[in-house]
């Protein structure tokens, strides 16, 4: 009875571990900034850190809920080791280029890389833009004038106070 009771208690214990052996593998995988996870990926927490931070050969980065492949001619992300990104996917956010939502920082420049990046999707032969800009219901702040010519897509570029010299606002 008491060769019973021991097994019963290791296989309770192995149980155990396990339990809590996958669940601090989970927490640990999804709070490591440089975890290599699913095929080739590799995850960070911002722009800025996937910018100063080495990216170990991964094929495609992951920033929250934006999504890079490893271009040799990418413009849209650098990270530290060198390596050039393109945004994955046929949608295009500015907050692919860096561009903040927080209303205090300017993100002209930025915005303007992802406007020019969309420009250059242009398909002669289908006659339209193979990637579309898209804002996400994000507000932006711009200082600056933002050149949208020959980029003619469906929605609306709004700013909050157009007759102010700085914009806060493209939606």
């Amino acid at each position: 009875m008491k060769k019973t009771n021991l097994l019963i208690f290791i296989f309770v214990c192995l149980f155990l571990f396990s339990i809590f052996f996958n669940y601090n593998r989970n927490t640990i995988t999804a709070n490591a900034i440089l975890d290599i996870v699913n095929d080739d990926y590799i995850f960070f927490n911002s722009y800025l850190e996937a910018s100063n931070s080495n990216t170990n050969n991964a094929q495609y980065v992951k920033i929250i809920d934006l999504e890079y492949k490893y271009d040799i001619d990418g413009t849209a992300l650098i990270t530290a080791d060198g390596r050039t990104w393109s945004p994955l996917g046929k949608y295009i956010s500015p907050k692919h280029f860096g561009a903040s939502s927080d209303i205090n920082i300017d993100s002209s420049k930025k915005i303007q890389d992802a406007i020019n990046y969309v420009k250059n999707s242009w398909n002669k032969n289908k006659k339209e833009f193979d990637l579309i800009l898209d804002f996400k219901g994000e507000v932006f702040r711009t200082e600056k004038s933002l050149d949208f010519t020959n980029i003619h897509q469906p929605g609306t570029v709004y700013s909050k106070d157009a007759n102010k010299k700085q914009n806060y606002g493209i939606i």
